[in-house]
């Protein structure tokens, strides 16, 4: 995720893009460079705004539905795009049973979002610090990082935030199976980093695994496919909005080239119902997996929370 400008304390989001060095107060250690984006989020509250059209797209209908769909935006040098079948499991069971993500505001507080309601209700969040990063388990088990990305903490609804360790956490934080077992991950500018749920120690997986391609923001499994927010004005990603890529989640590298969405500033990704949910311009939006294609807003943030991640399990518990 990227810390907002004008918002937050820093030189520079997703959490969720000018080219500068975060370098947040109050952090005594050095920190993850990341790449803010430069569309500023909506205000929170009541109301809605226009839904942010993808490239190439004609304008969205009332049910979300579209006429023709984006096509793929691919203008740069970027990671080598491998197969697109690369990294899916056939087998795994459908995430369609997945109706609540989850998401640590800059206000201290974890929020479920109930997409079949669409509602946020704030939960028990003792001990919990403003948040940067939000990450789920296929076991239901939630991870958060505090908002200069320098501490690891499990979240459960029972007690709230327990501290789990101190390190340079990578931003855009979500979960793979890697070696079997499944792991949270992350990156930090264009490499993919491992991060132990044990003591908050981070490992490299890949090397320059985005090329020049940069997180916006977040990371995201639908069952076994991964998505990335990747930040507007870096790499293939043009200007003026964020853009969302497949990526295969055993090494991080790109499947597809970026699709961008003028005028959206993806600071979460989430899933939930077997679709996408963009944590985008101070609002929860709906997209279709299968085509990209952006839906209308589910709902706006609530007050104070300006979330800079979210997450879901992948699958069912």
């Amino acid at each position: 995720m990227r810390i907002l400008l004008g918002i937050f304390t820093g030189a520079v989001v997703a959490g969720c893009g000018l080219s500068l060095s975060v370098d947040p107060a109050g952090d005594a250690g050095p920190a993850p460079s990341a790449q803010p984006s430069t569309t500023a989020p909506a205000p929170s509250g009541t109301g809605t705004t226009p839904t942010p059209q993808p490239t190439g797209t004609a304008p969205i209908e009332a049910d979300g539905a579209t006429s023709d769909a984006a096509p793929l935006v691919d203008s740069g040098t970027d990671a080598p795009i491998v197969s697109a079948d690369a990294g899916r499991d056939a087998t795994a069971p459908g995430p369609v049973n997945v109706n609540v993500s989850y998401a640590l505001g800059k206000d201290a507080k974890v929020y479920l979002f109930d997409h079949d309601a669409k509602t946020f209700t704030a939960g028990l969040s003792t001990n919990c610090p403003a948040g940067e990063e939000t990450a789920v388990m296929q076991d239901g088990t939630v991870y958060v990082t505090s908002s200069d990305s320098r501490n690891l903490y499990r979240w459960s609804a029972a007690t709230g935030c327990t501290f789990v360790g101190t390190a340079n956490l990578p931003f855009a934080l979500g979960t793979a199976f890697i070696g079997g077992v499944e792991q949270l991950v992350g990156y930090r500018d264009a490499d993919y980093d491992m991060v132990s749920t044990t003591n908050a120690t981070v490992t490299r997986l890949t090397n320059g695994a985005l090329g020049t391609l940069r997180p916006a923001g977040d990371y995201a499994r639908v069952g076994a496919r991964a998505f990335l927010s990747v930040q507007t004005n870096e790499g293939s990603c043009p200007a003026g909005g964020d853009c969302i890529v497949e990526i295969d989640p055993s090494n991080g590298r790109p499947l597809t080239a970026p699709r961008q969405y003028v005028g959206l500033g993806i600071f979460g990704l989430a899933q939930s119902r077997g679709k996408l949910l963009l944590y985008a311009n101070a609002q929860v939006y709906e997209m279709a997996v299968a085509t990209l294609t952006l839906g209308p807003s589910l709902r706006q943030f609530p007050t104070g929370a300006s979330f800079s991640g979210a997450g879901a399990a992948a699958l069912a518990p």
